[in-house]
């Protein structure tokens, strides 16, 4: 599962590279965004491309009654969109997700007390996406709609080549 990703370049920067405008008030690069804090991040949605929109990390279906559903949808495996009812919900809601790096951890242990993390980027390239699906949830308390997103993975043997990973999963990059 991949909990943590980053983007470095400023506002101006991403406009520049994606020939569109931020909606998203107040973005600030960040080194390492924790998908258990659900951070507003900048996201592109297939229906407006021109834009860039500021969601919330973790998908939320119009049915979850409340936010606590995000941790379970930071990410979905490509390899099972067709299974879950989740995904057939919002299999034609695609987003790009504006990245500089996202970071693998090694679990060393059964446990999970002892771990590597491994900050990954692209070579050639200081900023790129990766594949998303979004969705607009209703709290029903605030009467707010919430513009949420999921990381797409993959199962993975790039990343293995340079060290042997136990979790083989890494984000679909675009």
């Amino acid at each position: 599962m991949i909990t943590s990703y980053g983007i470095l370049q400023n506002k101006k920067s991403i406009e520049q590279y994606f020939n569109a405008k931020f909606y998203q008030v107040g973005f600030e690069p960040v080194f390492k965004a924790d998908g258990f804090s659900h951070p507003l991040m900048p996201i592109i949605l297939d229906i407006s491309p021109n834009i860039i929109s500021g969601g919330s990390w973790g998908l939320m279906p119009s049915w979850a009654k409340s936010t606590s559903y995000q941790n379970s949808s930071l990410n979905i495996s490509v390899h099972t969109l067709s299974n879950q009812k989740l995904n057939k919900e919002f299999i034609q809601n695609r987003c790009l997700i504006i990245a500089s790096h996202f970071f693998i951890t090694e679990w060393l242990d059964e446990q999970g007390i002892n771990k590597d993390v491994y900050k990954v980027g692209l070579e050639d390239s200081d900023i790129f996406c990766l594949a998303g699906l979004y969705a607009i949830w209703k709290d029903k308390y605030s009467n707010s709609n919430n513009l949420t997103f999921t990381l797409l993975t993959k199962s993975t043997n790039v990343l293995n080549e340079k060290v042997s990973f136990t979790n083989k999963i890494s984000p679909l990059i675009l």
